[in-house]
This record gives C-alpha cells, sequence and structure tokens, in this order.
C-alpha cells in the first residue's frame, strides 16, 4: 500500500472512531440520565432529570417523566412515582405503560396490569407496530400469580432482619442436628461452585450439597461425601430435572434425607428466583419439581428456604423491597400440613407480600417458645459465631479448630484468615447501612461510600490471598 492510500485509510480510520466516540457518548442530560437508570443509579439519574422537570420546556417530555418516574418507584416513592408515569403514559409514552404493567402485576394487581397490557396493545395497534419482546411473558406472568393468589399458605412470619447480600446465610440460626450453611471455603480448591457459593452440610457431615456452573456456564445442583480419611468424593450432578430453562441454586435437605429445597429462575417462576420442592425417589432420583408457592415467592428473588425441625423455625431470604446488596431474612412458623388462605380473601394480595408480620399471626405470644429455641441454638456457620471455620487442607481433610494445624505458622495464618473475613462482613454490612442512608436522601456520605466500596472490589481476592496462605504454611 503505497503512501497516499495509507494516509487516506488513516483519516477515514480515525473519522469512523471519531463517530464511534460521538455516539457512545451521551448527547444531552436526557441520554445521561437514561444511562444512570439503565445501569441501576436511580438517585443519580433523578438528580439529574429534577431539573428538567421544573423547565416548562422539558417538564410535559414523556420520556423524562417515564425515567423519573421509574426511578421514583425503584427508590420507594411509589406515590410521586405513579403520577409522573401516569403523565408520560397520558402523553403517549408506551415504555411507560408497559412499566406500569410490571409494575401492576408486582404488586398482584392483575386486572389493572391487563387494563395497561390492553392499552399498550390498542396503541401500537393504531401505530401498525410490532408489539415488543416480553409482552407474552407479561401476560403468563399474570396467569401464574392468579394460580398463586388462589394458593397462598397461611403461615405465621415471626421475625424479618436485613442482612447483607453476600452472606446471608451466616446469620440463619440452624440447630446442630438440621446441618448448617458454609461458604465455599470448606470445598477443596478448585472445585467449581455458583456465585455466591453456598454449601449445605448435614448433621452427621458425610455429604454436601451445593451449586456450580457447568460447561454450558447453568447453574446445576451438586454433591459429593465426605470420606473417612478427610477427602472427598468426586462431585457429582443430583439427578433431577432441577433446572427448568434456568439456573439452580441453594439447596437444603431435610432431616428425612428425601424432601429437598432449592431455588431456580426459569419457566414457571414468579420472577427472579422461585422456591422449589422436591422428594427423592426409590431409585435415588429426584421427582418433578414443585414451586411451593406464596407467600414465599414473589415476583422478586426468593432462596435458600431452610427449615429446622428441631426449633419449629424455618427460613427463607427474599429481595422483596429492598435496596441493592441486602436481603430480607423471613423466620417462620412452618405448618405440619398445608393451610391456604380462601381465595377470596379481600386481604390475600397483602398477606402473599408480607406487607405486615403482625397480620400474619393468630397470637403474637404463642410463639416464644419458638423464639426461644432459636435463641438457644447456634450453628457453626451462625454470624455469632465468628471464629468459628471449616477449613480443607489438601491431603490432609477438613480442619475445625486451630488445635487440627500442625503448624503454629499456619494457625497464625487461619487466625489472620478469620480476622480478614470478619472484617470484611463488617465492612460490607457497613456499606449496606450507607447504602440505604444514600437511597434515603443522606448525600452526606457519598465519600465515604464511594471509599468503601473502591475498597472492597479486591476483598474477595485478599480473602483467596490470605486462605493460599494458610494451605501453603501447612504444608
Amino acid at each position: 500500500m503505497n503512501i497516499a492510500k495509507l494516509t487516506i485509510c488513516r483519516c477515514l480510520m480515525a473519522a469512523f472512531l471519531t463517530l464511534l466516540a460521538f455516539q457512545a457518548s451521551p448527547a444531552t442530560p436526557i441520554d445521561n440520565a437514561r444511562l444512570l437508570f439503565e445501569d441501576g443509579e436511580y438517585q443519580a439519574a433523578l438528580t439529574r432529570l429534577e431539573p428538567m422537570l421544573s423547565k416548562p420546556a422539558t417538564a410535559k417530555n414523556p420520556e423524562v417523566n417515564f425515567l423519573a418516574g421509574a426511578c421514583c418507584i425503584a427508590l420507594g416513592d411509589n406515590v410521586r412515582g405513579t403520577k409522573l408515569l401516569d403523565n408520560a403514559i397520558r402523553r403517549g409514552s408506551l415504555d411507560a405503560t408497559i412499566f406500569m404493567a410490571e409494575e401492576s402485576i408486582n404488586r398482584y394487581r392483575l386486572e389493572e396490569a391487563e387494563g395497561y397490557i390492553e392499552a399498550y396493545e390498542s396503541a401500537i395497534a393504531k401505530k401498525k407496530k410490532a408489539p415488543r419482546e416480553g409482552l407474552d411473558e407479561l401476560n403468563s406472568r399474570i396467569v401464574l400469580t392468579r394460580n398463586m393468589l388462589d394458593r397462598v399458605e397461611k403461615i405465621a412470619v415471626i421475625d424479618s432482619i436485613t442482612v447483607p447480600r453476600d452472606d446471608f446465610f451466616r446469620y440463619y440460626r440452624l440447630s446442630p442436628e438440621t446441618g448448617r450453611l458454609a461458604d465455599a471455603s470448606i470445598l477443596p480448591r478448585g472445585i467449581r461452585t455458583s456465585s455466591p457459593g453456598v454449601v449445605y452440610v448435614p448433621e452427621n457431615e458425610v455429604s454436601l450439597l451445593w451449586a456450580a456452573t457447568d460447561t454450558t456456564g447453568t447453574s446445576v445442583l451438586m454433591g459429593a461425601d465426605l470420606l473417612g480419611d478427610g477427602t472427598m468424593s468426586q462431585p457429582h450432578m443430583l439427578d433431577g430435572d432441577f433446572n427448568d430453562n434456568g439456573d439452580a441454586n441453594f439447596p437444603f435437605m431435610m432431616s428425612d434425607g428425601i424432601t429437598l429445597y432449592y431455588a431456580n429462575d426459569g419457566d414457571n417462576t414468579l420472577g427472579g428466583y422461585d422456591i422449589f420442592m422436591t422428594r427423592k425417589g426409590d431409585d435415588g432420583r429426584f421427582l418433578q419439581p414443585q414451586n411451593i408457592g406464596m407467600p414465599y415467592n414473589s415476583p422478586y428473588d426468593d432462596y435458600m428456604l431452610a427449615i429446622d425441625e428441631v426449633t419449629g423455625a424455618g427460613w427463607w431470604a427474599t429481595d422483596r423491597n429492598q435496596i441493592p446488596d441486602s436481603v430480607t431474612i423471613y423466620v417462620f412458623v412452618p405448618n405440619d400440613v398445608r393451610q391456604n388462605y380462601t381465595a377470596d380473601d379481600p386481604d390475600v394480595a397483602s398477606l402473599a407480600m408480607i406487607e405486615s408480620i403482625s397480620r400474619t399471626q393468630t397470637s403474637p405470644e404463642g410463639y416464644d417458645d419458638v423464639r426461644r429455641r432459636i435463641s438457644e441454638t447456634a450453628s457453626a456457620g451462625n454470624a455469632d459465631n465468628k471464629n468459628s471455620f471449616r477449613f480443607y487442607i489438601p491431603g490432609k481433610g477438613i480442619y475445625t479448630a486451630m488445635e487440627d494445624f500442625r503448624s503454629a505458622e499456619a494457625a497464625r495464618a487461619m487466625q489472620n484468615y478469620i480476622d480478614k473475613r470478619n472484617e470484611i462482613s463488617r465492612q460490607r454490612r457497613h456499606l449496606t447501612l450507607l447504602r440505604k442512608e444514600y437511597a434515603e436522601g443522606n448525600m452526606d456520605v457519598s465519600t465515604e461510600l464511594a471509599r468503601l466500596e473502591h475498597s472492597l472490589l479486591s476483598a474477595d481476592t485478599e480473602l483467596d490471598k490470605a486462605a493460599s496462605a494458610v494451605v501453603k504454611a501447612e504444608l
């Protein structure tokens, strides 16, 4: 290629790259707000939209009203959010119409959702446009939600706690007889896990259950046996139809060794993870799983159901009505035999959403025995037991106490690992509180919030290095 042609090519390439850069950068404030909204930065997006809502030239813009309304809903201001979205719909925003259909489904207002969908279909018919992808899914969700509202289980929720998402399982107070929940550090190095990696260990500690990504990137349920020499058998997939076109995770086995609870985000779910139940057949294969319905499941992520037959309490985690990176753990009293609310109960939707814990209880003081048994028990993975651990040393087995270490250096490294783990957990809990304050409008925490988020970016890497130091010292 001669110099003239090379120069022309370089100029054309420079012009092309300039064009790409121009197209990639937000051209207007509303473009900037839209990108922030799509990234989940709702408060930042709303901050940029507020001036536009106060100016006559942009106050009636349907997209401004849609984005601002959606941000308000995401931040918990449903009254203002609904008003802004209604403004957007009146001005022809199809995005706002579909958003309100989804939001109505999330609130179990199904007739209202059907009305929005009909309005949307009428609008695109007039404009001779093709319907957007996902409309069939919305209609399917309405059907599934209506079916589940017909059989909402009557359970007594006796407590709820908000905890960091990353280590939520440490807050389950399970009796030793029920087993325990642990993180993936108890598995031998090199064993694949899904994220977050939660491992169920039964009382006899002869087996493990967890989830791992397969070669296709799908999360599947795994199991393995703990052998007499402290090593672990070859991991194997559990035999059953667990995935249903989605990811399976968070397994928990009842003490009967037959009944299995887990979560899946595939078909036949309300949205995100739903909790399913199955039982092991005589041939060792698990039977067709069943969605356990409401109030356990919702349009959000619901997972890690565990039932403690010793304390008489059940536990599950959900991110319904929560800020990012935090979850609510509900503690409830399970039924021996399922009892459902009547389908025509006027409060059934509220009870399914658990809008009020007290309304699920027949007598608040009637659950004191369950609360007492919970307070008296503590599993090895309990959040209150900060210095507990189960650590796998290749060729040596699983260590559970400092006395197991033959090397004093390894014991010191193990204490360093525990200290780092606890400090990271503390920082994550603090980060959750800061994010909550920020979401509620306290801008003074923004500097500390940014600093803590940055410091936690390498937390998992630091913890892995500390774990490697333990293994290296012991071997």
